[in-house]
């Protein structure tokens, strides 16, 4: 199941459970998608691999081509798009005004993160400030471990209980603060 659970102008956060049969997605694969599929030896990862890219192409259209940046992130012309999950749970930012990136991770109360992010105080707020960092590494293309190029508006949506979710967008598009969704 897929579901759009907050939207902003030119922006769309979907929510998918990765956790249903793979059968029905399968089907919207490409054939290197197939092949890829088939190299992961564990049977969850697997499964959680053809569900989040078959609802990502059910969402872009199941003919799109995928291009890849220099450093792997997928693209399509005309559209802007980011993925992430955390086990069973996949999240899915699109966009027309611009490149964007989003991170989710479930919140583990009890994550040793001393250490790790100066700052924070909380695993709560550790996840939260996580999140927003992987998200702009995947709005710019590079990933975590390198630095970014241009600047990004960042914030936390406040929009699925026990996770946090990071959205990372360039800095001329804008997100709408008249949202009902609670953003910080």
């Amino acid at each position: 199941m897929v579901e759009s659970i907050w939207a902003a102008e030119g922006l769309e956060l979907f929510r998918g459970d990765l956790s249903c049969d793979m059968g029905e997605w399968a089907a919207l694969l490409s054939e290197d998608e197939v092949a890829r599929a088939a190299r992961y030896g564990d049977l969850v990862l697997r499964r959680r691999f053809v569900v989040r890219r078959g609802m990502l192409r059910w969402l872009l259209g199941s003919e799109v081509a995928f291009e890849y940046g220099e450093f792997g992130k997928p693209s399509t012309p005309g559209l802007e798009f980011s993925v992430s999950s955390s086990g069973d749970l996949a999240v899915f930012l699109l966009s027309s005004v611009g490149p964007v990136g989003v991170d989710v991770e479930r919140i583990d109360p009890d994550f040793e993160f001393a250490g790790i992010l100066d700052g924070v105080e909380s695993s709560s707020e550790f996840f939260r400030a996580w999140t927003r960092r992987e998200a702009v590494g995947k709005a710019a293309g590079t990933g975590i471990a390198e630095e970014p190029v241009g600047g990004f508006d960042v914030v936390n949506l406040d929009v699925i209980e026990g996770a946090a979710v990071g959205v990372a967008l360039t800095a001329n598009a804008r997100f709408s603060r008249g949202n009902s969704v609670k953003i910080s």
